[in-house]
């Protein structure tokens, strides 16, 4: 699995099952690397994009509240952005990818997790687009 796809899955996933992987990382006595904070979570806003369907032209649909944390594990780094206001789900997020990138001992749970977190979401977001389409508008031509 790819950093992009990985941060994803990481961010949507639940805050609470993210932050007892990311502790349960950090207490492991066989981890001999040092965490530092290169940025603490901190929440801002950025501007979401999105594609107009009929020209293809790209518009601003308005601002989104994130947080971010930015880590260091060893010589890895790791990155987290999430939708809304949790700077503990962020930073545990960012703890995750930094020890995927470090390649710790618990790796193979960390991708179990990711793994078990994206086949949720694809649940979830198969669910939504079925609920949708039945709200789809057919046109045919005569």
């Amino acid at each position: 699995m790819d950093r992009e796809r990985r941060c994803e899955i990481l961010a949507a996933a639940d805050a609470k099952r993210v932050e007892v992987l990311a502790d349960e990382v950090l207490a492991d006595p066989n981890l001999d690397l040092d965490l530092e904070l290169v940025r603490t979570p901190t929440t801002g806003l950025v501007m979401v994009r999105a594609r107009e369907s009929a020209a293809g032209q790209i518009f601003n649909l308005g601002e989104a509240l994130v947080t971010t944390a930015h880590v260091r594990l060893g010589p890895a780094f790791g990155y987290a952005m999430i939708l809304g206001r949790n700077q503990r789900h962020a930073l545990a997020a960012a703890v995750l990818d930094a020890a995927l990138e470090a390649s710790v001992t618990q790796s193979e749970a960390i991708e179990y997790m990711l793994a078990e977190a994206a086949a949720e979401q694809n649940r979830r977001d198969a669910a939504r687009w079925a609920a949708v389409e039945t709200t789809a508008v057919r046109i045919e031509e005569l």
